[in-house]
């Protein structure tokens, strides 16, 4: 029955953005965060990911509405996009071939060019038609209905939504049910609400919460403290100390852009708020627990601390070895071990005891593509954040729009892309929407 009902919505999100791009868009993108990666649509003589089936319907009604007469796409995201698959197709040619050429090419086509890249140019003509305003809301209210199922999940201590739909697309529960039953600082367990990891969820707030920062004038205001209270609360039940980390860049690039007489009244109350949440939980273990957990993030270097609360994770010095590991290889192959070397060694026997999970990226990318690659990103990653800051209006729009750039690559940095990629690259948009006029007159 589930099945048959996910079906239907699929198909009826087909059928509207046939009907209507914006909409469909905007359905789609909602679907991304409700309905988990692995979900599928059930057919007869076979099944396709719900998610590809989306963007197949978004496709269509693209190239039958001929929605790019309207809408001057931007040149500098196409020349972004161009240079990066070209780069990627040149560093696999180079690459050591431990990952198969098949693989990686594969790759390169289904889940950067089709999946990524035609995704994200759909979604620009989309937001470049839509009212800013009212996209941004619907996110948002999706958001809140999502994060208030993790807090739900948290404290019925286990993931009943996403191990359903597992069972129920791949026969078992998912490969990360452990979660929710993790002590971690004080944590019962650690939330993952609609996607299938912890560190996702936390990343995925995190991009929420800096986006919060920067509409925060134009979002109603009973989603406004619903968004930041969910948003707070989701990071520390993740139980992702990078998720932290990026909530307090996030939060401190906020802070630096308000008046001094702001800058201090925010301060004030956060010591306030602090101090009567310390008062209420002296001696209480269980506060002191989260207390220290939130300290070991801030302290995110200090294995010690880390290890005094339970905490077992990336310590300074595997990160060390990891990083000497990964230029090692960059140093001996101009492509690295290949492109999505990460997900072949998941797909195969093959195992780097060192390396492990490849849990930043920029770890991934030395790995991957070697020097020229990671150079290349870091190139990209700036680049886009010029585009989306030359828009803003203000000093103080343009150190938060920062901070949202910012705080995405310190999470990345600690713990890899978490499957936030589309989110974050097609958030910024609204903002370019919302400070210039992209649609033809």
């Amino acid at each position: 029955m589930v099945v048959v009902v996910i079906n239907i919505i699929c198909l009826v999100i087909v059928f509207i953005s046939l009907r209507n791009y914006k909409i469909g868009f905007v359905l789609s993108l909602c679907a991304k965060i409700i309905f988990p990666s692995f979900v599928c649509v059930r057919m007869v003589g076979g099944s396709i990911n719900a998610h590809d089936l989306l963007l197949l319907g978004l496709l269509a009604s693209f190239v039958i509405n001929k929605i790019y007469r309207n809408i001057e796409f931007p040149i500098l995201i196409k020349r972004l996009f161009l240079i990066q698959i070209i780069v990627t197709f040149l560093l696999i040619l180079f690459s050591s071939q431990i990952v198969p050429l098949e693989y990686q090419f594969k790759a390169l086509i289904k889940g950067t060019i089709f999946q990524e890249i035609l995704y994200l140019v759909l979604g620009i003509y989309a937001i470049f038609q839509a009212d800013y305003k009212v996209f941004l809301h619907i996110m948002l209210v999706v958001s809140i209905i999502v994060g208030i199922y993790g807090l739900l999940s948290y404290f019925i201590g286990t993931n009943l939504y996403v191990n359903y739909l597992s069972v129920l697309y791949s026969g078992h529960e998912s490969l990360f049910s452990v979660f929710s039953e993790e002590e971690r600082g004080g944590l019962s367990g650690r939330v993952s609400g609609t996607f299938s990891h912890p560190l996702t969820w936390g990343q995925f707030w995190d991009i929420i919460l800096a986006l919060y920062f920067i509409f925060k004038k134009d979002i109603n205001s009973y989603i406004r403290y619903g968004v930041l209270l969910l948003a707070l609360v989701n990071i520390v039940l993740s139980g992702s100390r990078s998720a932290i980390v990026a909530a307090i860049v996030a939060g401190l690039f906020y802070l630096f852009s308000l008046t001094l007489k702001k800058q201090v009244k925010t301060l004030f109350s956060l010591v306030i708020i602090t101090f009567l949440f310390c008062i209420y939980g002296m001696g209480n273990r269980s506060f002191n627990n989260i207390y220290n957990y939130i300290l070991s993030a801030i302290y995110f270097w200090d294995s010690e601390k880390s290890a005094n609360i339970g905490i077992v994770g990336s310590s300074t010095s595997m990160r060390e070895e990891q990083f000497l590991e990964a230029w090692d290889i960059a140093e001996k192959h101009i492509g690295g071990y290949g492109y999505q070397y990460q997900f072949y060694i998941i797909d195969t026997i093959y195992e780097n005891t060192t390396l492990r999970g490849l849990e930043s990226v920029f770890l991934k990318t030395l790995v991957e593509q070697g020097f020229l690659g990671t150079v290349i990103f870091v190139f990209l990653y700036f680049l886009f954040a010029l585009y989306v800051i030359k828009y803003s209006s203000s000093g103080k729009e343009r150190f938060i729009v920062w901070g949202y750039f910012i705080s995405y690559l310190c999470s990345i940095t600690m713990t890899g892309v978490q499957g936030t990629w589309i989110f974050f690259f097609i958030f910024p948009f609204l903002y370019v929407r919302k400070n210039c006029e992209i649609i033809r007159q």
